[in-house]
């Protein structure tokens, strides 16, 4: 019995572990992997800011025109933007060498106001001027703090 004791003990504790909620926000950059550990949300004035920056320094912010679940499409031709966002390659990056969105959309899936919690895909293409841009594509939030 004294030797079993402690196994049963190990395996308890094993079973205890915390239950984690697992939170990132992933995209390609003109088809090169892109993740933030941790993005940032805030939520204010009824509009949602979604920042993330990679380890390397590169950062997309996105803002959204609304807090409730759905889609929101950003289109030069409708004059009407739901959303929009920005590129910077490094965190050095002016404002000025920012590339910004003229087309794209973004879809919350869930947006969880008990547990403040966002979810949801996102696509843009973004320009810095009429030669240079970026894709952004298959970009995903999961399960993002929001800060309000």
């Amino acid at each position: 019995m004294k030797r079993i004791l402690p196994l049963f003990i190990l395996l308890f504790l094993a079973g205890c572990e915390k239950d984690s909620i697992s939170y990132r926000m992933t995209a390609f950059i003109n088809g090169n992997a892109w993740q933030c550990i941790m993005p940032v949300i805030v939520v204010e004035n009824m509009k949602m800011v979604i920042t993330g920056t990679s380890l390397d320094g590169r950062t997309i912010i996105i803002t959204v025109n609304g807090i409730s679940p759905g889609r929101y499409q950003l289109s030069a031709a409708d004059g009407l933007a739901q959303c929009a966002a920005l590129y910077k390659a490094s965190l050095q990056a002016s404002d000025e060498d920012a590339f910004a969105s003229i087309d794209g959309s973004v879809t919350l899936s869930s947006v969880d106001q008990v547990n403040n919690r966002v979810s949801g895909t996102f696509q843009f293409s973004c320009y810095r001027n009429l030669t240079e841009s970026v894709s952004i594509t298959q970009g995903q939030i999961t399960n993002a703090k929001i800060t309000f």
